[in-house]
């Protein structure tokens, strides 16, 4: 995640959008930068029963949907639209999951100040 976040975009527009993006998110564009090259990567272990509906949340461009600051939770459209389109088979109880990722990472990106 961190490889993400400390990645450049290729042009001026897609640096000023990813600053936008990291602003949206209350995060500082020098916040990463203080971490050093150095720093070794956290290591985040798994259960293999979530591991395919973190990749799938991961894979999702544009996955919640926005009322200014405001999150107003999974834009089950694209949702809906990336699965159709990537072929990938909704299995419900992974959706499930994807809903309640998406429902506290709302929760949380609405009660920070």
């Amino acid at each position: 995640m961190r490889a993400a976040i400390q990645r450049r975009p290729a042009t001026a527009k897609d640096e000023q959008d990813w600053q936008d993006e990291l602003a949206s998110w209350g995060i500082e564009s020098d916040t990463f930068a203080k971490v050093g090259a150095e720093a070794e990567p956290e290591v985040i272990t798994v259960w293999d029963e979530h591991q395919s509906v973190l990749e799938w949340w991961l894979d999702i461009p544009a996955f919640l949907r926005w009322n200014g600051p405001v999150c107003l939770g999974m834009d089950t459209c694209q949702v809906k639209a990336d699965a159709d389109l990537s072929g990938r088979s909704i299995n419900p109880d992974d959706y499930h999951k994807l809903k309640l990722i998406a429902h506290t990472l709302t929760e949380e990106l609405n009660c920070r100040e």
